[in-house]
């Protein structure tokens, strides 16, 4: 069992997360959502869906046994640049973490960017050293299912401290509790009844290519798509959320294209596909940052088509760092009956056979998962793409691992993860 610990106790009757501010420590606080650099209570919330035994405490209950001053991490500007949560932990919890058995956990699963993003490890390493906490006592817990080989890779190159670190998948949890939040205010995802009424039938679109964020790789996708001409085939979506990319610059098209040749056709290709932006086949980007909209499925979509192309949050050569993320994304087309292809990182179909998924090299060329080369993982990718066969699609087999995929999910509910996760943390 974990203990929490709270250092601000209960107000008002809600637990008050660590690390805000002592002028948002009030409920009023908590119902406005006005913490911003710090979640308010998801280890809890996902211990209880999960059935998973926890205690949380105060300094008034607390009886010195194994615990942690958990702060759960919102996104990390806010919570280290602009708000730094180092900054609000009390003199009394930091003599506990220092001299007691209170430990310090970062909690950050729901992320798993490279350690080279400006400012985030950097601060980490300085606050510690600065407030001189002992190594033993710290915890990072982040998204990256790598971390421990890249958080030591950079540990030697920027003389970082050694603290404890540990990857892991929070998304199969959290999407499974988003899928069943969604189904009980009427949006629903695919009823098995439903796929194998629909199963035999010929599909309008090939495959579905989403895209709201507009990181490198998809931009790159999106002018190799559409210099193949296989966006007519696809149900396509381009938000620009976040920011407009400057398509003149080819950086992105330059990281992931392996014949430079092509570079100029497809920055001609990539600017007749921004003409037309946004393409919104579902929601925009304002509505989409609303609620769970991000979350929402479209059953339509999965119904009329044979996969998905899913363009992970992180895919970059693995021969520089491997950082392996895995997020909703990749569970989306599991929980909707979709065979999937997967621009992710270096061994992302091996993790998923590892918890008992079935892929699909009936469908496609999955030695893409093993190449460490970028390009070629991309060329693999988008040939595979090309040359798909819908016709091996409506086989028994592909039906098979399709209702065995989605059963699964719903099975595992991503409780390994969790469990593994506090064993790691209670050693």
């Amino acid at each position: 069992m974990i203990t929490l610990y709270h250092q601000s106790g209960i107000v008002g009757g809600k637990w008050i997360p660590n690390s805000v501010p002592h002028n948002y420590r009030d409920s009023n606080s908590y119902n406005d959502g006005n913490y911003k650099s710090v979640k308010t209570k998801f280890i809890s919330e996902i211990c209880e869906y999960l059935d998973l035994p926890f205690e949380q405490v105060s300094p008034e209950t607390y009886k010195n046994n194994i615990a942690y001053y958990h702060i759960e991490i919102d996104w990390i500007d806010q919570a280290f640049v602009y708000r730094n949560v180092f900054e609000h932990i009390d003199d009394r919890t930091m003599e506990l973490i220092k001299k007691g058995n209170l430990r310090l956990l970062l909690w950050f699963p729901n992320e798993g960017f490279s350690l080279q993003m400006p400012r985030f490890i950097d601060i980490i390493d300085f606050c510690i050293k600065d407030l001189e906490i002992p190594l033993d006592k710290v915890y990072l817990v982040f998204g990256d299912l790598n971390i421990k080989n890249n958080y030591k890779l950079y540990a030697k190159q920027k003389g970082y401290v050694d603290i404890n670190v540990y990857g892991m998948d929070s998304f199969e949890s959290t999407y499974c509790k988003e899928i069943e939040m969604l189904e009980s205010a009427g949006s629903y995802c695919i009823s098995q009844d439903e796929f194998l009424h629909h199963w035999k039938r010929p599909r309008e679109k090939s495959f579905i290519f989403k895209n709201a964020n507009p990181r490198e790789q998809r931009i790159y996708f999106a002018a190799e798509l559409k210099n193949r001409n296989l966006l007519d085939t696809a149900y396509y979506s381009w938000l620009n959320r976040y920011f407009i990319p400057d398509i003149e610059n080819t950086s992105s098209l330059e990281k992931y294209c392996a014949d430079k040749s092509k570079l100029p056709q497809l920055q001609k290709s990539l600017k007749e596909f921004f003409k037309n932006v946004p393409y919104i086949i579902d929601f925009n980007g304002h509505e989409i940052e609303q609620d769970l909209n991000q979350r929402i499925l479209v059953n339509y979509h999965f119904l009329n088509s044979y996969f998905s192309f899913v363009t992970e949050t992180t895919y970059e050569d693995s021969r520089e760092e491997d950082v392996l993320f895995i997020t909703e994304k990749t569970y989306q087309p599991i929980v909707n009956y979709h065979p999937f292809i997967i621009a992710s990182q270096v061994d992302t179909l091996t993790y998923l056979k590892g918890n008992g998924y079935a892929t699909f090299p009936e469908l496609f060329d999955e030695s893409y998962d093993n190449e460490l080369d970028v390009k070629k993982r991309s060329d693999i990718i988008l040939n595979s793409i090309q040359n798909f066969n819908k016709d091996i699609y409506f086989s028994d087999i592909i039906k098979d691992k399709l209702i065995h995929n989605r059963n699964l999910f719903f099975e595992r509910k991503g409780k390994d993860s969790w469990i593994k996760c506090f064993k790691w943390l209670e050693r």
